[in-house]
């Protein structure tokens, strides 16, 4: 007669402590992502929203249609990355803008950009990621002035322009 426990019990045992290491690393992992997106939510109202709000300030003052939109406002969903963005719009029949967007990805910080082209379409990508101690105000203002070059540091033609 076989003596399960002798033959099978290490087996067993080894198994369940991976599984149980394996939840815990999980469990770890998920309280680690939720507590960087609380700190998130914070460096961006604190240190990405005071350099959007120049940024905004200043293409309101040269009659151009900005937002910047905090999502969620308020507080976000297991399905919803917290995130900031700016968003540039044309007045036209089309809704077209473009728009930068900082969120969160695990524990790091990700920016996706949309940028509205003079035939009608668009381009994006992802940057990134990037560590929250790499999202300096120097590196906000450089990538933001980026953006905003990269929707008007071109052929404007208005014949292919949308409007109404």
């Amino acid at each position: 007669m076989v003596d399960l426990e002798k033959e099978l019990g290490p087996l067993i045992n080894k198994f369940n402590q991976a599984k149980d290491e394996m939840k815990k690393q999980k469990v770890e992992k998920k309280q680690s992502d939720e507590d960087f997106k609380e700190q998130f939510k914070t460096f961006s109202i604190e240190q990405i929203k005071p350099i959007m709000d120049k940024y905004q300030e200043f293409l309101v003052s040269k009659g151009q249609q900005c937002q910047i939109f905090v999502k969620p406002s308020n507080g976000y969903s297991k399905w919803e990355e917290p995130s900031i963005c700016l968003r540039v719009g044309f007045p036209s029949n089309y809704a077209s803008y473009s728009e930068i967007r900082f969120t969160t990805k695990g524990e790091s910080i990700s920016i996706y950009q949309s940028v509205f082209t003079p035939s009608g379409g668009g381009r994006g990508g992802n940057l990134g990621p990037y560590k929250k101690d790499e999202i300096t105000n120097d590196f906000l203002e450089r990538t933001l002035t980026s953006f905003v070059k990269s929707i008007y540091d071109k052929d404007w033609s208005f014949s292919s322009f949308p409007t109404r």
